[in-house]
């Protein structure tokens, strides 16, 4: 009996730990990161997946009306050219859309 439930801690515990790793480090986590700009921080949070059938806002936080951006963006593992889309600023942001893509 005892044996058993060691078994079965052991076995949740191990589920566990892989799911929160796979979590942590999968294909669709968000990229986060920070870059300097003018001698300004701008962080930023970059989704890798969205789901449903609208298209995905790409949002920076910038607060300078003077700085303008490019999304440049192409499809995964395909030959098609790079697509490059002017950002606007809107309320502290930089954004731009990304098209819904099918699975």
């Amino acid at each position: 009996m005892k044996r058993s439930v060691i078994l079965w801690l052991a076995a949740f515990l191990i589920t566990a730990a892989t799911a929160l790793y796979q979590r942590m480090t999968g294909p669709t986590y968000p990229l986060t990161g920070s870059v300097f700009f003018n001698e300004k921080k701008i962080s930023f949070r970059l989704h890798r997946s969205h789901g449903g059938d609208t298209d995905h806002t790409v949002r920076l936080p910038v607060k300078d009306t003077t700085v303008h951006g490019s999304l440049i963006w192409k499809r995964y593992k395909t030959d098609d050219e790079w697509t490059i889309v002017s950002m606007r600023q809107e309320e502290g942001l930089l954004s731009a859309e990304l098209p819904h893509q099918p699975p």
